[in-house]
């Protein structure tokens, strides 16, 4: 009878087990430590804008940013809040600068005292990065001198001795390349393309982009590296890898033209961050991001 009584207890307790189990669930997914309105809150003390769509996926936090350089979608950690990408979706147009006019350019030569332009053509010297004036001009004394002339600003950047190899072309004929200037319309360079090309940044510009995109001060930064590559379509942009003194590293794309911050994808391998005991815990939080 005993044993009987044993037998039938053992499934009873069994079932008592595994109903508790189902209560106390170690194994399911626990609650984000953050709620959907607080990470939205992180987010927008990162970066200012205005968040148009949110959602929950696994452990991270999908939202879509507006920003003043276009739309964004960062996904971030639904447990800290920890941006883990950002990529741009689309951009705000910004128009090309303006060259400064042949005219307007021969004007301020011709305003300094005793300048006679000879010539004016508009080069470019790299392949299409840069846009500059080449002049040759004869001073009061006679003496000629070759510049290089900003496209964008009119400033003279260069000025030395022309040389014979500066003359660049025939000048029996008005309006050639090398020839003396004559009133009426300028002849146009046969390399002028119908958009001007922007100048790009430098190397240096771009790393301080991409931390500032990184929202991280140049204290907390350990090494960068910055290559210029240009997408099928010809638009330039920086690819920066940052290092960062706490052992996470991001890649981030850059816009070589405007500094806009176009993706950021950290390294998945990185180390969480610890909690800090600083006085101003968000603005730590931000530079270990």
């Amino acid at each position: 009878m005993k044993r009987r009584a044993a037998w039938i207890s053992a499934p009873v307790l069994l079932a008592a087990a595994a109903a508790g189990l189902l209560v106390w669930s170690p194994w399911s997914p626990s609650s984000p430590a953050l709620t959907l309105a607080e990470a939205e809150n992180k987010l927008l003390k990162q970066y200012a804008g205005k968040i148009e769509s949110s959602a929950q996926t696994g452990e991270l936090y999908e939202m879509r940013l507006r920003t003043d350089t276009g739309l964004y979608a960062v996904r971030l950690s639904a447990e800290d809040g920890q941006v883990e990408s950002i990529e741009r979706l689309e951009a705000v147009k910004v128009p090309p600068p303006e060259i400064v006019s042949r005219e307007a350019v021969k004007v301020r030569l011709e305003q300094r005292e005793g300048l006679r332009v000879q010539r004016l053509e508009l080069d470019t010297p790299d392949g299409g990065a840069t846009r500059l004036y080449v002049a040759e001009v004869t001073n009061s004394s006679g003496e000629r001198r070759s510049l290089e002339i900003d496209a964008y600003t009119g400033d003279i950047l260069t000025d030395r001795e022309a040389q014979p190899s500066d003359a660049g072309g025939d000048k029996g004929t008005p309006g050639t390349p090398g020839a003396p200037d004559e009133e009426g319309p300028a002849a146009t360079p046969p390399d002028l393309p119908g958009q001007p090309q922007a100048r790009l940044l430098s190397e240096d510009e771009a790393k301080a982009a991409a931390a500032a995109a990184l929202n991280v001060q140049a204290s907390a930064v350990e090494d960068t590296d910055a290559e210029l590559r240009r997408q099928e379509d010809g638009q330039a942009y920086y690819l920066v890898d940052v290092e960062l003194k706490n052992g996470r590293e991001a890649e981030v794309q850059i816009n070589a033209v405007s500094g806009a911050m176009l993706t950021i994808t950290w390294d998945e391998d990185d180390p969480k961050p610890e909690k800090s005991g600083k006085d101003d815990p968000e603005r730590e939080d931000r530079s270990e991001d």
